[in-house]
């Protein structure tokens, strides 16, 4: 890991990749943590762990959900997101979200 590359830039801790559905955050963010040489991540790859690894458009349409499917799916969002940030804090990466 080329984490002195990374702390020259004055980044603390993680960058995250924000932007609207297929516009390319996978992309831009594999080859920002490459180009850094520092660990990717993906949040829907996150996601779908925890979602037994469903796709998230089939856990979404899953009937047997107790919940409403998106607000369910919204939750494990939100927990998949906090325990990988719990797990990933003070150590440099790059999010795709």
């Amino acid at each position: 890991m080329n984490v002195s590359r990374y702390n020259d830039l004055g980044i603390d801790n993680s960058i995250d990749v924000t932007g609207m559905m297929s516009s390319g955050k996978t992309t831009v963010s594999k080859a920002l943590a490459e180009e850094l040489g520092i660990p990717f991540f993906d949040s829907d790859a996150i996601v779908k762990r925890r979602l037994g690894g469903l796709t998230i458009p089939d856990y979404i349409t899953q009937k047997d959900n107790d919940e409403v499917p998106y607000t369910n799916f919204r939750n494990r969002e939100s927990e998949g997101l906090d325990e990988h940030a719990e797990l990933h804090k003070n150590q440099p990466h790059v999010l795709a979200t």
